[in-house]
């Protein structure tokens, strides 16, 4: 039932009918089920999808492993669904981004609150509250040590969210929104500093530094462009704290200066990738979506090397690139908020995945494919008007 042993969870199973019921559903009131336009797009999506749906299940037949082995398939395919269904409730429904943004702000506040309490709690200035019990069971010393994980149990991973929720805040500020997304974003990089996630970092900052130059031509407000420009500064000063991160941000300037092997967890990720590599050798490709080859790869692109052999990293990176392209090509025909909100999405998952597997957890997953959907769902309805 937990997706131990030889069964698939049963929290997926339940998903993916749930969802797979609201798309019939959808089909028999004769409405449509819409995707993108565009045929580069759309055949690097589905070749993506037969990637990662069929492979796990070749796996199960042809070489023995367990049947739990297909729930990432489940999973990817459910979670691709949610694109085709956010259309749908878009333009038949009266779907708002306003309810979207209103749960995203909720949870980037209660997340860096939460991450907020975890670090007072380190120094423990709080431990005669109610809730220091639950805090301090939630905050692993030895392991990450100043580091909080907010609800999640990974610092990485709550840092890769922290800096989503950044990139959407921004975007939706730089395009004159009305919301206090400044704000929401400078809450959204504090949960980043929390984190000491160096890959969630620079998959907050590059991304935003390239939309800033993206977009410099067209800002007219120099207020404006001086408080953007503002809040990278004031994070990278912010960040290099050594009180608050505890130095691991400020290792990161090591790289510049060439000394690799004076950051923490770099050397190990390169013992890993080389192991990783030798893992192909000897097993790829081995079908399955989990590792059955005992190595931590702490790579996407790698991991999906040693499951799919070459075709499994090159069908990802050229399925990102064409959601860029596509974008991109939106962007200067209608200047459409959502395409600025998933080139920057796909920028930073383009560059987290090089030190993490962020396109394998379910909040990447899901917020990728909800703005996919949105996007697509407004260039549709642009369509319907336009004839």
């Amino acid at each position: 039932m937990t997706g131990q042993n030889d069964f698939v969870s049963l929290f997926d199973v339940l998903f993916f009918l749930f969802v797979l019921i609201l798309i019939l559903s959808i089909l028999k009131n004769n409405k449509n089920i819409f995707l993108p336009k565009d045929d580069s797009l759309l055949l690097m999506l589905m070749l993506y999808l037969l990637i990662v749906i069929s492979l796990p299940f070749i796996g199960v037949v042809f070489h023995g492993y367990g049947f739990s082995r297909v729930t990432p398939s489940i999973r990817y395919f459910q979670w691709f669904l949610f694109l085709p269904i956010v259309v749908y409730l878009y333009v038949y429904e009266g779907l708002e981004h306003e309810h979207i943004i209103l749960s995203l702000g909720i949870a980037a506040v209660s997340q860096t609150g939460y991450g907020l309490l975890q670090y007072i709690e380190h120094y423990e200035m709080i431990s005669s509250l109610p809730h220091h019990t639950l805090l301090e069971a939630h905050t692993d010393r030895t392991d990450y040590n100043t580091r909080s994980i907010g609800f999640f149990r990974n610092p990485n991973r709550y840092g890769i969210l922290m800096s989503f929720f950044g990139l959407i805040f921004s975007s939706l500020y730089i395009q004159g929104r009305k919301c206090p997304f400044l704000y929401l974003t400078l809450v959204s990089l504090l949960g980043v500093v929390l984190s000491g996630s160096r890959t969630a970092l620079i998959a907050f900052l590059i991304p935003l530094i390239v939309y800033f130059i993206f977009l410099f031509g067209r800002l007219q407000s120099l207020f404006k462009f001086t408080t953007i420009v503002a809040i990278p500064i004031l994070g990278i000063v912010f960040l290099s704290s050594e009180y608050i991160s505890g130095g691991r941000f400020s290792e990161m300037y090591l790289l510049l200066r060439g000394d690799i092997s004076e950051v923490s967890t770099l050397v190990a990720r390169f013992e890993n990738w080389n192991a990783a590599i030798d893992a192909y050798q000897t097993h790829s490709p081995t079908l399955v979506f989990r590792d059955v080859t005992g190595t931590p790869t702490d790579n996407y692109y790698l991991s999906i090397l040693i499951q799919a052999g070459f075709i499994g990293p090159i069908v990802i990176v050229l399925m990102y690139l064409s959601i860029i392209l596509w974008s991109l090509r939106i962007h200067f025909n209608q200047q459409n908020v959502y395409s600025d909100i998933v080139i920057v999405i796909t920028l930073s998952i383009l560059l987290a995945n090089l030190t993490m597997s962020a396109f394998a957890s379910p909040f990447t997953q899901i917020l990728f494919w909800t703005y996919l959907g949105f996007l697509t769902a407004t260039v549709q309805a642009n369509a319907q008007k336009n004839k």
